[in-house]
């Protein structure tokens, strides 16, 4: 019986967004054996991913000067190459481990929680702290 490689799982083409596949994965990927060399961690990465997703959130909610809102999407940018780049580290460095895998969901739940709050808390005075509800 041949023995199977575990390839990781990865979402097909016509479904992968054009920002991932052309910008987001590749920077991961230029990125990734160089944290090796550094021995950096992949849960170091991730960890370092929330430092640039909460000063995204702390940019957006500044929305109102372009400088911060240009700001934001440049650190959500940096976000999501990180994000990327802690899986694939993992895999290049064979230092995968559960702990890691929930590391890394940990971290984008709280990017995405502080996002969406830094969000809401700028617009309570445009629309009232009704706005909750969208959150």
């Amino acid at each position: 019986m041949s023995e199977t490689k575990n390839e990781p799982v990865r979402r097909t083409i016509e479904i992968e967004e054009t920002t991932n596949l052309y910008l987001f994965v590749p920077l991961s990927h230029w990125l990734v054996p160089r944290l090796a060399f550094l021995k950096i961690t992949p849960n170091m990465v991730s960890l370092t991913g929330i430092a640039f997703g909460i000063a995204a959130a702390v940019s957006y909610y500044n929305y109102t000067d372009y400088r911060f809102a240009l700001l934001g999407f440049l650190l959500m940018g940096i976000c999501h190459v990180l994000d990327g780049a802690d899986g694939a580290l993992a895999r290049y460095t064979n230092n995968q481990s559960e702990f890691g895998k929930v590391i890394d969901g940990i971290c984008d739940y709280i990017i995405y929680i502080a996002v969406y709050v830094a969000l809401t808390l700028a617009l309570v005075p445009l629309y009232g702290p009704e706005i909750w509800y969208i959150l």
